[in-house]
């Protein structure tokens, strides 16, 4: 036998299509208030509100029911009924507080969500769908909860004297990001690379995404900027690296370029300075030699 609340649902269900067949809706949803982008890990609890009017008919006869769906689903995340406990079902399922109050109306006491440890497998499209006796009404809106990337490298190696290979690699990051190479003389002038071989990855609810270019120096700008841009999607996160790629030659990073030496250029300093220290000892033995001479031809006999 069907639980009660499995029953009331179906019969206010049909009750609401044919008043909406008969063109009486009488429900409405004015707002639905959620936070638009949210940082994995960074709440402890979102709250998701559908904010709705009832007219005197639907509020006198009552026949309410409040559900929320998460993206396409058919099946419902949440679940109320003036009278009954909400419920919380599929992806929601342990991760609300039921208990939350946002009204002190009885009709509109538990209409909204209070998801406890949002994770990014809970972003999405949310779709709150209120019905009645005598109409329903639907609104949906969209939550990104995103996890910055947990590494980013860019790369580069010259499978040949005039040729240099592009990698950029970009770890645990969610939703799918995009990732773009861009090149030029300097930041003002520099553009989109096309024709970038692209492979991702899924684990552990986190993409991992590696781009490649094989590029010919005689498509690049003498000394050129090489950059990744990675961004996310429905989110103001963006990040980037950058090298300098100088014709025939392998790319050094930007901070090598400015002033700070690269691994090479310390090696041979520290050469340089080997092979002097041995010169330095010879002249100051040479020089202390002479100058013993000089003082015994002075004394006198």
């Amino acid at each position: 036998m069907a639980a009660p609340a499995a029953v009331w649902t179906r019969m206010l269900a049909v009750a609401a299509l044919l008043g909406h067949a008969l063109g009486a809706s009488n429900v409405h949803i004015s707002h639905v208030r959620m936070p638009s982008v949210v940082l994995n890990d960074s709440l402890p609890s979102v709250v998701l509100d559908c904010e709705y009017e009832l007219d005197a008919a639907d509020r006198a006869a009552a026949g309410l029911v409040v559900k929320w769906y998460h993206n396409r689903s058919p099946a419902p995340v949440y679940q109320w009924i003036p009278g009954y406990p909400p419920q919380a079902f599929g992806l929601l399922r342990g991760h609300v507080n039921l208990g939350h109050v946002v009204s002190d109306d009885p009709l509109k006491v538990h209409r909204a969500v209070q998801i406890v440890r949002p994770t990014t497998a809970m972003s999405g499209e949310y779709t709150c769908r209120v019905t009645t006796w005598q109409g329903v009404d639907s609104a949906t809106k969209k939550m990104v909860i995103y996890a910055p990337a947990r590494g980013m490298n860019l790369s580069s190696s010259k499978p040949a004297r005039h040729k240099v290979n592009i990698t950029c690699l970009v770890q645990g990051v969610y939703p799918e990001p995009a990732v773009d190479l861009f090149v030029g003389s300097s930041h003002s002038d520099r553009r989109q690379m096309r024709g970038l071989r692209v492979e991702k990855s899924w684990k552990d609810g986190a993409y991992t995404v590696r781009v490649e270019k094989l590029e010919e120096d005689r498509h690049l700008p003498p000394e050129a900027v090489i950059e990744c841009v990675l961004t996310l999607p429905d989110t103001d996160y963006r990040r980037s690296r950058r090298i300098m790629y100088f014709h025939g030659t392998a790319p050094q990073s930007l901070a090598s370029v400015f002033g700070e030496p690269a691994q090479s250029d310390l090696a041979r300093m520290r050469i340089s300075a080997g092979a002097a220290q041995p010169v330095a000892v010879w002249m100051l033995t040479c020089f202390s030699v002479l100058l013993n001479i000089g003082l015994h031809l002075r004394l006198p006999t």
